[in-house]
């Protein structure tokens, strides 16, 4: 569901040498041109929550267990969004093998899966599932991106990464492989070695978020990993989520992985466990980059295992959704700061509010992807 999002501004006179912005946007969304406040304070809109734009549907098999959506992009007249789907048989059987599935809409607000023959030799009909040049799936895709870098080659239109573990565990070290596509659907692995390898913590356990940054100059990615003991400090907690970048000029070169701050410190928060980060460049002002994170409060159980039933819930296994419960919270990042997130804001951003469904583990993450949906609205899907 697409929800309006306005910031909004708090004018303030900066003492001393002005800072000059020139004609950019500026948002309030931290302290940056703010000295002081007196008798003002920054406030963070809440969302408008709006139409639900789509379902699962069980015409779809792929559909079965439900949709974990990803991401939404606005390219050219067409939005598109990608999400990842299970099938119920797959779950239960304990293979996690997600589906990735697109959709398009011409205004961001009614929506239809485009049905193509990617896998129809797989599915024996046309479905919207994506696939690469083989025709073959892509289960380990973790993340896709659309590339604006100006004068990209037309076939690299998507970005995707593939996320292995050599080492056969969720522990070990963790190699993204590059993938690229002129629409979507179609894709071609970018070179037979991987692009970036890591030995953070169970890096890459959700989604990373990888953009072209027209401010830096670069491309830029966000990823999680878990800190550990040793990384913890008195400022985190050993096995609490958080966030590291990495920057290349060429997709191919990746520099190493700094661990983000999240103030001035240079400390972690202690306290927010980043499921995912959703960071990109902010409309019309591409040197400030928003993050509707998601946050994920384990063993934080709400429903009851009555309701849990009635929801039909995943409670066997390894991937249970009925014992924590989840929101979504928004930062940023500036360019000239780009290893420290700015949390002016605590509070929740996307609330779970009224009904149990909405106190699932997992639920209440916001899309990556903000659209402009109007001369003076911004949206974001849940």
């Amino acid at each position: 569901m697409p929800a309006a999002l306005l910031m909004l501004g708090v004018a303030a006179a900066i003492a001393g040498e002005p800072i000059d912005i020139g004609t950019r946007r500026e948002l309030f969304v931290d302290r940056f041109l703010v000295e002081s406040l007196d008798g003002a304070r920054l406030r963070l809109h809440e969302p408008v929550r709006a139409e639900t734009v789509l379902r699962g549907e069980p015409e779809y098999p792929w559909e079965g267990i439900g949709s974990m959506a990803v991401a939404v992009w606005k390219d050219d007249d067409v939005f598109r969004m990608h999400y990842r789907c299970i099938a119920t048989e797959d779950f239960k059987a304990g293979a996690f093998r997600p589906e990735w599935a697109i959709a398009e809409s011409p205004d961001g607000i009614h929506w239809t899966r485009p049905l193509r023959d990617a896998r129809t030799l797989e599915f024996g009909r046309l479905s919207n599932l994506i696939a690469d040049d083989q025709g073959r799936p892509l289960h380990s895709m973790t993340s896709v991106a659309i590339n604006t870098r100006p004068g990209a080659p037309a076939g690299r239109r998507y970005l995707g990464l593939k996320i292995l573990r050599p080492g056969g565990d969720m522990y070990s070290l963790a190699t993204a492989t590059l993938y690229t596509s002129p629409d979507g659907f179609r894709w071609t692995r970018f070179r037979e070695e991987p692009v970036y390898e890591t030995d953070l913590f169970n890096a890459f356990d959700s989604q990373p978020m990888i953009f072209w940054s027209e401010a830096e100059g670069q491309y830029v990615m966000y990823h999680r990993y878990l800190v550990r003991g040793e990384q913890a400090g008195a400022d985190s907690l050993p096995g609490m989520r958080s966030i590291a970048r990495t920057t290349s000029p060429d997709l191919v070169a990746w520099s190493e992985p700094v661990r983000m701050s999240y103030d001035e410190a240079g400390r972690l928060d202690p306290y927010a466990n980043f499921y995912t980060n959703g960071t990109q460049p902010c409309p019309g002002a591409p040197h400030l980059y928003v993050s509707f994170y998601a946050r994920l409060m384990p063993d934080r159980k709400v429903v009851t295992d009555a309701q849990a039933r009635r929801l039909h819930l995943p409670t066997w296994g390894q991937y249970r959704y009925d014992v924590d419960c989840s929101d979504s919270a928004f930062m940023t990042v500036r360019a000239e700061e780009p290893e420290l997130f700015r949390q002016t804001f605590k509070e929740t951003f996307i609330r779970p509010g009224f009904g149990p469904r909405h106190w699932t583990s997992r639920s209440n993450f916001a899309l990556a992807g903000v659209l402009e949906t109007g001369p003076a609205e911004w949206s974001v899907y849940v």
